[in-house]
């Protein structure tokens, strides 16, 4: 057996242990789902926010850019 099947074989071992033990917590709670706060504003500033803002610096680094190869020409 090599060492990679070997570190495999324990990998495998590891999660199914740590899956058996989170079923065995888990066991009695209900499975819920609830919608996080304000949802919808985080994804329009990560979204457009973020966007816009990128967007800006790929224009400023692209002036600057521009600038010191004029300077180093």
């Amino acid at each position: 057996m090599t060492t990679s099947s070997s570190l495999k074989v324990l990998f495998k071992r590891a999660i199914e242990e740590v899956f058996t033990l989170l079923a065995m917590f888990f066991q009695n709670e209900e499975c819920f789902y609830y919608t996080p706060r304000m949802l919808e504003v985080r994804f329009y500033l990560v979204s457009v926010a973020g966007s816009i803002i990128s967007i800006i610096s790929v224009i400023e680094n692209l002036l600057l850019f521009f600038l010191i190869a004029r300077v180093c020409d």
